[in-house]
């Protein structure tokens, strides 16, 4: 399923009045007052006329780009593009504006991010305690016989030892998954890919080894910097990770590989070992709420392609069935000055 909305049309003929405006696109331009057909483009707000204007004197249809629009005292994101329609002398005898509201689609794109979020913190839960169990249980055991080893010089160096790694990995378990959680707006900034992709890695660790799944780290890409908001890239490579575990319910091994690519971009590859994708199910992988996982909700990879085409990049896979999936990410490196 894929989400789809209608856009707002407007066109103009040669003498620049509108002819048609369908509701959309008097909702998106202010109109929803007054019928604007009939009248010059020029009682347009300003962006979209000059669009218009441009269209028009160039006879060439302006470049898609992303403008602000006043709409009942709020400011929204509108993109429009153009098309042209030309007359036998060659010349425009009509433009169409096809405008699409941005603000709603990157409010529902957000969204879909939390929801996706929250499905991965559920899924880690699990894990998560189960872990932190056990180390609660060594520290207990060991605080029970404390009082009757003190003596035992030993003993408490070996109490003091392990009680301090064990809390220390306890509260790392539990720094890593509020900082996960916490819900934040998007923030780019130079991001080390490397780093984001070891972090993600351990929130998966107890899944890992309860199901006999092999971590193998090839971080070989001499350059890692690209511009990203990091939270959003731990939750990409969270989701391919969860799948692949998903796939492995036997165990298996999951490979996770950088290398530079055109000197210009860097390249992640998540392999796994798992059970394989259908061939009919491949064109349908990167659909929102496509699924088929008897408890899958079909956002994860959906909202990882979107966050993935956010931050300029792009990503493909291959699979085979019985054999394992492998994903390929491709995102832009920070270029050198």
């Amino acid at each position: 399923m894929e989400f789809d909305w209608q856009p707002g049309i407007l066109t103009a003929n040669e003498q620049q009045i509108l002819t048609f405006a369908n509701p959309e696109a008097r909702r998106l331009a202010g109109l929803l007052s007054r019928d604007p057909i009939g009248q010059p483009v020029r009682q347009l707000p300003a962006p979209l006329a000059e669009l218009f204007f441009s269209a028009f004197e160039e006879g060439s249809p302006p470049t898609p780009r992303e403008v602000l629009l006043q709409t009942e005292g709020k400011t929204e994101t509108i993109g429009v593009a153009a098309h042209l329609r030309k007359g036998t002398e060659g010349k425009p005898s009509e433009v169409l504006l096809f405008l699409q509201d941005l603000t709603r689609l990157r409010g529902l794109q957000r969204q879909l991010q939390e929801m996706d979020r929250l499905v991965s913190i559920g899924r880690l839960s699990a894990g998560l305690a189960h872990e932190v169990k056990n180390r609660l249980v060594t520290v207990k055991t060991f605080t029970q016989l404390l009082p009757e080893r003190h003596d035992d010089e030993e003993f408490r160096k070996n109490f003091t030892h392990l009680i301090g790694h064990e809390v220390h990995r306890i509260d790392s378990i539990v720094n890593q998954l509020l900082r996960f959680s916490r819900p934040s707006s998007a923030q780019f900034d130079e991001v080390k890919l490397h780093d984001a992709v070891i972090q993600s890695l351990q929130l998966i660790e107890p899944q890992t080894e309860r199901k006999g799944v092999q971590i193998v780290k090839e971080l070989n890409a001499p350059d890692d910097r690209i511009r990203a908001d990091e939270a959003q890239l731990e939750q990409v490579f969270l989701n391919f990770y969860l799948n692949a575990l998903d796939a492995m319910p036997e165990g298996g091994s999951l490979r996770i590989a950088t290398r530079t690519v055109a000197e210009d971009s860097v390249e992640v590859t998540i392999a796994d070992t798992g059970v394989g994708i259908r061939p009919e199910d491949a064109p349908h992988v990167f659909e929102h709420f496509f699924t088929r996982k008897a408890e899958g909700t079909g956002l994860g990879l959906s909202v990882s392609r979107s966050i993935i085409v956010e931050h300029g990049g792009r990503v493909d896979f291959e699979s085979k069935l019985n054999e394992g999936t492998t994903f390929r990410i491709l995102f832009p490196l920070i270029r050198s000055n």
